[in-house]
Parts: structure tokens; C-alpha cells; sequence
């Protein structure tokens, strides 16, 4: 359901200047993006929102609805011009790729979800639980 809420509301007018690009487009920058990081030897986050699983946490379409709705919010208003937005295969959720960020970014997407649903502390609790960013190439030294 939270793809469908996805695509609905990135039709409305509020959130019509909103890129999403295709999975095989995101795949190509994300690649582009471990590329030029090793290159110039800079950082990139690289956060997953997995739809499929968060259906299985968020169970009220209502919460369901609110849930994309504040999400989008607050990427429409806290994503920099050079973040990417794009969709994983199969239209299982989408990425939020930040070129030259490290997690601190993502921390503020998060802080700022968090402000807009004070009142819903147990969504964002899932959204803090569900979504993990990656850092590039920090992730690559990690011990599994």
C-alpha cells in the first residue's frame, strides 16, 4: 500500500518538482557516485526506505498515508539539488542518495521527520528503526 500512497502523492501539486528516478537510473548514479567518492576520495549516503517492510510495521492506512505523506514533506524541503531520489527494483520503496554526505545528513532528514509527526512518536520510531543509512566508503571497513 505505501507505494501506491507513494505515487499518489507525488502527483499532487505540492510535490509535483519532486525527481524520482527509475531503478536503473539510480542504480547507474549510484554507481557513478562510489566512482567519483574513490576518485576524490569523499563520502555519499545512501538510505533505503523499503516499502514491502514497512507495510508490515505501519498496518493502518491511515498511518500509512500520513506516514509517505510527511515523508515526502520533509524530503521536498530538506534534500539539497544535488540528492537523489529514486525507486529500487520492483517498486519495493526508493532511495535517498546524498552525494558528498555522511550521516549527519541523514540525521537531519530524520530529526526533521521526527519534528513533523511529534505527535506520532510511535511512526517515527519505525521510521528510526527501519531506515539505515549507508556511508560510503566508511561501510566497506566495517566488520559484518
Amino acid at each position: 500500500m505505501l507505494y501506491e500512497y507513494f505515487q499518489q502523492s507525488l502527483k499532487k501539486k505540492s510535490f509535483s518538482s519532486m525527481i524520482v528516478y527509475p531503478a536503473e537510473i539510480l542504480e547507474r548514479r549510484a554507481q557513478e557516485e562510489m566512482v567519483r567518492s574513490d576518485k576524490h576520495h569523499t563520502y555519499f549516503v545512501y538510505a533505503e526506505i523499503d516499502f514491502n517492510h514497512l507495510d508490515q510495521h505501519i498496518l493502518h492506512e491511515s498511518d500509512q498515508e500520513l506516514f509517505i505523506t510527511i515523508l515526502l514533506q520533509v524530503l521536498n524541503s530538506d534534500i539539497r539539488s544535488t540528492d537523489i531520489l529514486g525507486l529500487l527494483p520492483n517498486n519495493q520503496g526508493f532511495v535517498v542518495l546524498m552525494p558528498e554526505a555522511k550521516e549527519k545528513a541523514w540525521f537531519r532528514i530524520r530529526r526533521s521527520f521526527g519534528e513533523k509527526l511529534s505527535d506520532r512518536p510511535d511512526l517515527h520510531k519505525i521510521f528510526k528503526e527501519q531506515t539505515h543509512p549507508i556511508v560510503y566508503p566508511i561501510c566497506l571497513s566495517k566488520e559484518p
